[in-house]
């Protein structure tokens, strides 16, 4: 369960709030900046929907006085504008037109303290609670600090952390502050100091280090909550009687965080057609049942009616009514209570440890489940000891542990795999478990390598149009390496202030998603018409580089660019679908003007020349058509092209040894060229099939088939061995 919190902000609402003192404020009032603190801590307080997480305000300098001690002198214009209450967005709207700065009233900051306390204490009571008050003031009016060492030994009683925030009044060019801000920040600095050395949780920050906070998303802090406590078991103790068994603790560890939904934000129609924000607010009117449901029945109008008609009708059906069941595709099956009992399996709880494997063998995308942790009892050194044990020696052979996890009693059980973890930073030992994925809940694909390729004969080639250079691969390490943020050093990131900072530190890098949408919702909240503004810098800074790490790559960058020749795509390329159109359309239009006897234009003539080259079987070249198939990328149809293009040269070739004009030469030069391209690409199988079926077209021939074929052998162009 998450510990009770109560916050209380003091605000101070007098007329000099109205005023712009700090140079950092581009202009707004030190009101406006007060409230946007406030807002910001209030509202993700709301985000957030724990009910235990309360705030309340307390307005010092309002017109008017309403508080518990108005009577007593001293705490006039104090008012106590929202009980420490949960906030919900209803809350949210009103608190932004509740407070207001006074037209001239001011009132006691000390007094307002006072009465902080005061009211966290009639509500917490004895009760646990997390109890914080937050003073927000500008230092311009009188503070009253009489009485300062006992309002500090109630703090310290009540246990109450204290954060006081002043506007300094500090202009752009350097000019002091007035008297009484002088005076009031000394003061106030020296209560806080006074605080700390009593015990008290008290810091003292001046506003221009929280506006800078506020550019950075608030995190959830999510108390660990026990999900599984046991016993850590290895053996079966009904069968042996040398098991080990540890008692031992699980724990939340790592856990994907969600955005909001929709659904519960947005506005809904009412009864009159208007919409209302119905974000965490409580319906109007008598809640409905809430175990029933409605559903939507059809039913026809009753015999003797002038016409049958289907007509809705809304039935509630109580839940003794409903029966159990499952859906078998597009089929409902009934459940009927014997069947859920004999399909129930029953599992008792425990941590069974079924065996270890070599961690290479756990693949990382096996663990891509939420992760918890398992660590040794509270209180119980016996287990502490037990467990380390076994972390240790986990840790020292390189094994993980298969499991078997039963949470609770009954409940269906999971196969995990279990991770030693020791980490002294944060005082943990213990084992982080994932739960594995069924081998039917694993989809496989292979991928062709980028380092070797191997040829159906298991020839292993280095050299090949697929494979990377070591130019490329050389270059390609040299600009990850170059472009890795981790290699930054503080110099490298210089800020504003001149202080180098870390680039990605734990902490400090956030969902844009999550932090964006609960930006909007706060916005959407108070300004209902307005758009939404744009996100901070602080939360788009991961979504690009360093300027200053871009310009250290931007040489490598052109470099890997010229090795890996990098070219503009041709329209066939990028769009194929409309390229064919186009061709298809082009062709058309070509045939066309053929029809009517006239002839194409330059941009027309793309089907003519096609069909001269079919006609002129000299003009084929496989070098110019294998330079061409190079540069497509690396397809199954490209494949399938190679192919292709060795059988057309294979029938050009075969074309010429019945072609009666054709000579011994010119059949030999088409022979030569084509067993080299095939030794080039690998792909001498094809050329040596096709050298059989030349053999037998040449003896078969009119020429003198087995000279030209002894020729052929003699130059180095017959099969391939």
């Amino acid at each position: 369960m998450a510990e009770k919190e109560a916050t209380v902000f003091v605000i101070d609402l007098g007329h000099s709030m109205r005023e712009a003192h700090m140079a950092p404020a581009g202009g707004r009032s030190d009101f406006e900046l007060a409230m946007t603190y406030v807002l910001d801590k209030v509202g993700f307080k709301i985000l957030t929907g724990r009910k235990t997480d309360m705030v309340g305000i307390i307005g010092v300098g309002t017109e008017e006085t309403k508080n518990a001690l108005q009577g007593n002198p001293g705490y006039e214009h104090i008012s106590l504008l929202f009980k420490i209450q949960q906030f919900i967005l209803s809350d949210f709207r009103a608190l932004n037109d509740t407070v207001k700065p006074s037209a001239a009233s001011f009132g006691d900051m000390i007094s307002g303290l006072v009465l902080g306390i005061t009211t966290v204490m009639e509500h917490c009571r004895h009760l646990k609670y997390i109890k914080n008050i937050t003073m927000l003031t500008n230092c311009n009016t009188q503070i009253n600090f009489d009485g300062s060492l006992e309002i500090i030994r109630k703090l310290k009683e009540a246990n109450v952390n204290l954060t006081i925030i002043e506007n300094r009044a500090i202009g752009a060019a350097g000019e002091s502050s007035t008297a009484p801000q002088r005076v009031n920040t000394q003061l106030l600095e020296d209560f806080a100091r006074r605080g700390r050395d009593e015990g008290v949780d008290a810091k003292f920050v001046n506003f221009e280090e929280v506006l800078a906070d506020l550019e950075i998303p608030n995190t959830r802090k999510v108390k660990p909550v026990v999900t599984f406590k046991g016993v850590l078991r290895l053996g079966n103790p009904n069968m042996f009687e040398d098991t080990m068994r540890i008692p031992v603790e699980r724990y939340p560890f790592v856990k994907v965080a969600t955005a909001p939904t929709a659904s519960a934000y947005a506005p809904k129609k009412t009864a009159n057609g208007g919409g209302t924000w119905t974000g965490q607010q409580e319906p109007e009117g008598p809640k409905p049942l809430s175990r029933k449901i409605v559903y939507e029945i059809d039913e026809k109008k009753k015999e003797g009616e002038q016409e049958t008609e289907t007509t809705t009708k809304v039935k509630q059906v109580e839940l003794k009514d409903l029966q159990k069941g499952y859906m078998y595709g597009k089929t409902l099956v009934p459940l009927s209570p014997l069947d859920e009992a004999s399909l129930r399996f029953e599992t008792e709880a425990g941590l069974d440890i079924l065996g270890f494997v070599e961690r290479e063998k756990i693949r990382p995308w096996m663990l891509m489940s939420a992760a918890s942790v398992t660590v040794y009892r509270t209180g119980d050194q016996y287990s502490r000891l037990c467990l380390s044990s076994v972390v240790q020696q986990m840790m020292d052979q390189g094994l993980y542990a298969i499991a078997r996890l039963v949470t609770k009693d009954g409940r269906a059980p999971v196969m995990v795999a279990l991770i030693p973890l020791i980490d002294e930073d944060m005082g943990v030992e213990g084992l982080v478990d994932c739960e594995l994925p069924f081998s039917e809940d694993v989809r496989t694909y292979r991928f062709p390598s980028l380092e070797t390729i191997k040829t159906i004969k298991g020839k292993v080639l280095t050299e090949h149009h697929y494979l990377p250079t070591k130019e490329m691969v050389d270059d390609m390490r040299a600009f990850v390496t170059a472009m890795d943020v981790s290699c930054l050093t503080a110099s490298d990131l210089q800020s504003d202030n001149g202080v180098g900072e870390e680039f990605g530190a734990p902490g400090m890098v956030f969902n844009p998603v999550i932090a964006n949408i609960n930006r909007a919702i706060q916005f959407r909240a108070l300004h209902p018409e307005e758009p939404i503004p744009q996100p901070p810098a602080e939360l788009l800074r991961a979504a690009m580089p360093p300027a200053t790490l871009v310009d250290l790559a931007t040489s490598i960058a052109d470099r890997l660019q010229t090795s890996l020749k990098v070219k503009k795509i041709s329209k066939s390329k990028t769009n194929k679908e409309k390229y064919k159109a186009e061709v298809k359309r082009e062709l058309g239009e070509a045939a066309l003007a053929e029809l009517l006897g006239s002839s194409p234009s330059e941009g027309e003539g793309r089907a003519s020349k096609r069909a001269r080259r079919s006609e002129d079987e000299d003009e084929y070249d496989i070098d110019e058509e294998l330079a061409r198939w190079e540069k497509m990328p690396a397809t199954a149809e490209t494949d399938a092209a190679l192919e292709r293009i060795f059988q057309s040269a294979c029938k050009r070739i075969t074309a010429l040894v019945s072609d009666e004009r054709a000579g011994t030469a010119q059949i030999i030069a088409q022979m030569t060229r084509l067993r080299a391209a095939a030794v080039r690409l690998d792909e001498v199988q094809w050329y040596n099939d096709y050298a059989v079926v030349l053999q037998d077209a040449l003896a078969m021939s009119s020429k003198a088939g087995l000279g030209v074929w002894e020729s052929l052998v003699q130059g180095g162009h017959g099969v391939v061995k």
